[in-house]
């Protein structure tokens, strides 16, 4: 009773704003993707939130996309679920995850790859001391009249005639 007196308050500053709220229905409280709970020992626990009126359709695995773009799509809602969750929860919606990328159609392999993803050790993580090599490359030095002469091979002979007076190496004056 005192969330709606708080609410009609809200809705008298102003016409044009339209309030609402979410009222906790058996311990739960939906807050964007999150969905917030009391546990049993009165501490609060989290997960991911879904709608009921959530499909779980995602891009099926045999569309003609991008084989990047069906990958994110398993990474992304495993990163939301990691995100997400305590460690309560993650479990079950890692194993939801999973049946829910099999519906979709992906195969074991690739259903593995997106929850257990590889992990790059950077270099430097193993030494932190260690300073960052930097390769440097002399610039290799170019003869431009052996340019030329590459591009001139690569002519048709029937065009170069037209041309073979101007193509011509020039002559050293020696005075």
């Amino acid at each position: 009773m005192v969330n709606l007196i708080f609410l009609n308050i809200l809705k008298v500053i102003n016409d044009n704003i339209q309030f609402t709220m979410e009222i906790e229905a058996e311990g739960h409280l939906s807050f964007l993707d999150v969905n917030i709970y009391k546990k049993m020992d009165g501490s609060l626990g989290h997960q991911v939130y879904w709608k009921p009126t959530h499909t779980n359709f995602y891009l099926h695995q045999k569309t003609h996309q991008l084989p990047a773009n069906k990958h994110s799509v398993l990474s992304s809602r495993v990163h939301r679920a990691k995100a997400l969750c305590d460690q309560k929860s993650l479990a079950p919606e890692l194993t939801l995850l999973n049946n829910v990328f099999k519906q979709n159609c992906y195969c074991h392999q690739q259903i593995k790859q997106a929850l257990n993803p590889v992990t790059r050790i950077n270099k430097t993580e193993e030494n932190p001391y260690r300073q960052p090599t930097y390769h440097t490359h002399k610039p290799r030095m170019v003869n431009p009249a052996e340019c030329w002469r590459n591009v001139i091979s690569k002519v048709p002979p029937n065009h170069l005639r037209k041309y073979r007076a101007t193509c011509h190496k020039p002559k050293m004056h020696q005075d």
